[in-house]
């Protein structure tokens, strides 16, 4: 009976609209997965990091989930969209890099982190549509600058057409995605079937802290250019561009193009390697997303507001500022701050 109960009042609860519900207050709350909202979490970095330290990591989301984001917004705004390398889970409180920009200009810009673990350029079209010209709709005039930090979760992006850059979600990962935010038994039952069957590590090791000895003699590659108009990429970058000065009229567009830290770019087409094997065609991979973006902006008619920083090809980030292949430690969060001072062009 009681188990019955259980299942009842868990089906009732998985029903209910939980965007405001004080039960699950770190569901996300415009659909968009890994997303948290009105959260505070304290993070163990510590395996991060090698170092020996403890790195305790303070992360916090506001109720429109945000990071970084004053309570009182009356300077103008500078919203930051990008993966993990924006959302920086495990750099603290006051150290991300747009604590540092806020800092570094003085409060004259309310630099936002808007960036969301594991988003690609597709998930950051739906943000634009479904989260922040939402969330900022009442200040949306205040929003003068939206910077995409774009880079490595692009990977492959450019091999697909138009139809599979569009492709709508299955009907079974929408349920279980829902199940997954909605029902306690079901999410519990998932994460004791991860516990017993994948090491204690792979939470962090399955997007951080993938470590990985760099090559001593770099392999040489080049990038070439594919046919770049009917793959889809283009199109969605154009997308990206229009949704984005649709939602912000008086904004300008920054992107970033991140830097991976073992390719080093002598200049768009080619590169030195110095991945080890199991990270083969990285390097050229990223290089074909820069090439593409370009491309796909050029041509575009938002061209005019648009801004690319081609940070791969100035590597302004020591090889010591990556706690992995890919994310920055409070030292390269220092670098990223510092680059884009100097390198911004705001309005």
């Amino acid at each position: 009976l009681f188990l019955f109960l259980f299942f009842i009042s868990d089906l009732i609860i998985s029903t209910i609209n939980l965007k405001r519900n004080l039960l699950f207050p770190t569901l996300p709350k415009f659909g968009i997965p890994r997303q948290t909202c009105s959260s505070k979490t304290i993070y163990d970095a510590s395996s991060l990091y090698s170092d020996n330290k403890t790195h305790l990591i303070s992360y916090k989301r506001d109720k429109e989930c945000y990071r970084s984001k004053n309570k009182i917004n009356e300077n103008k705004i500078v919203l930051t969209i990008g993966g993990s390398t924006t959302d920086q889970r495990f750099i603290n409180e006051g150290e991300t890099f747009q604590d540092l920009l806020d800092v570094y200009f003085n409060g004259k810009y309310d630099f936002i982190n808007g960036g969301v673990d594991g988003q690609s350029s597709i998930g950051h079209l739906f943000s634009i549509k479904n989260w922040h010209s939402k969330a900022l709709k009442d200040i949306n005039q205040q929003v003068s600058d939206v910077i995409y930090y774009i880079g490595i979760n692009d990977l492959g992006l450019t091999y697909l057409n138009e139809s599979e850059l569009n492709k709508q979600v299955k009907l079974s990962r929408i349920i279980k995605d829902y199940l997954v935010n909605n029902s306690y038994i079901y999410s519990q039952i998932k994460n004791i079937y991860f516990s017993k069957s994948l090491p204690k590590t792979f939470g962090i090791l399955a997007a951080h802290g993938k470590k990985f000895v760099p090559l001593e003699i770099p392999k040489k590659g080049e990038v070439s250019i594919r046919i770049l108009d009917i793959n889809g990429y283009s199109n969605l970058i154009n997308d990206l561009l229009k949704a984005t000065k649709e939602s912000f009229p008086n904004t300008r567009i920054h992107i970033v193009q991140q830097q991976v830290p073992a390719c080093k770019f002598e200049n768009s087409n080619i590169f030195y390697d110095r991945h080890p094997n199991e990270f083969k065609d990285i390097c050229k991979n990223i290089g074909q997303v820069y090439l593409s973006i370009n491309h796909a902006v050029n041509k575009s008619k938002y061209s005019q507001y648009t801004t690319i920083y081609p940070m791969y090809l100035e590597s302004p980030i020591e090889d010591k500022g990556f706690y992995d292949f890919a994310h920055t430690n409070n030292l390269g969060s220092m670098q990223i701050a510092q680059y884009l001072y100097r390198e911004l062009k705001l309005n």
